[in-house]
């Protein structure tokens, strides 16, 4: 019985640093996604200064030069403090993460936002001098490339949270307990099995659940994936396969799939 209470502990160990470590993983990709989401405001806060510049020039012929400066860099600044906390939160996500994974496509993207803050700096200074200059023409033909700069800041905040989920979804690891079942699907158990494995249908890689002594044990941590579930036979019993479609959807209220193997016996 102390043997059976050791190891269930020292499973429940396993369970629990497993399941910590991508916890940690996902908080760190949210916090990579919510922070690419304040761009998008961002920039309409920006958008918002050039509409009133414009109004300014145009209409009421007071330009503020000024506080038209002030605002862009507001976005300049934003811009620069959010590619450097997606990159922060995105090197947190992937030291923690059990599922390997590569950061580059998200640090290709901030590095473009900040990049375009080179062009959003350059107009700015230029459409600001127009104003003080008075050379109202000029600044009217210089606002439409800021605005597409700025747009183009949005856009790529949005290529970014696409990569991020998609680096979430990559990274999702789910506990999988194998349970035996009669013909009927009732429970029941053997000692007589030799083990369990996993196979992934994407891969063909046979994954074989250890827990930290190298005992086999009949639960699984899988990154999402299809994979087919079996037993290695033993002298008296075996059972049938199972594929299954890791998701979301299967996780029962304790955090776990559970994935049935047939048992039979002779």
């Amino acid at each position: 019985m102390k043997k059976l209470v050791t190891y269930a502990a020292a499973l429940l160990l396993t369970t629990m640093s497993t399941s910590f470590a991508q916890n940690n993983t996902q908080q760190d990709l949210d916090n990579a996604i919510q922070t690419a989401e304040n761009i998008p405001q961002d920039v309409q806060n920006a958008s918002n200064a050039i509409d009133r510049l414009v109004y300014e020039l145009n209409i009421s012929s007071t330009p503020d030069a000024d506080a038209f400066y002030n605002d862009l860099f507001v976005l300049v600044n934003q811009i620069q403090n959010n590619a450097d906390d997606i990159d922060y939160f995105m090197s947190l996500a992937h030291d923690e993460s059990t599922v390997p994974f590569s950061t580059a496509s998200v640090n290709g993207l901030t590095a473009q936002l900040v990049v375009l803050n080179d062009d959003v700096i350059t107009l700015t200074n230029q459409i600001k001098d127009a104003v003080v200059e008075n050379r109202y023409s000029d600044a009217n033909s210089l606002i439409p490339g800021l605005r597409n700069a700025i747009a183009a800041q949005a856009d790529v905040a949005t290529d970014i949270i696409s990569e991020i989920e998609a680096i979430k979804l990559a990274t999702t690891v789910y506990t999988v307990e194998i349970r035996l079942v009669d013909a009927q699907g009732n429970p029941t158990s053997t000692n007589d099995l030799q083990g369990y494995y996993a196979y992934n249908e994407a891969t063909s890689e046979y994954i074989y659940p250890e827990d930290e002594r190298g005992y086999s044990t009949e639960f699984f941590f899988l990154p999402a994936g299809t994979y087919t579930f079996d037993s290695f036979n033993g002298y008296w019993s075996g059972t049938g396969s199972n594929t299954v479609t890791l998701s979301n959807a299967l996780v029962n209220e304790d955090g776990v799939i559970i994935v049935d193997l047939v048992l039979w016996s002779e």
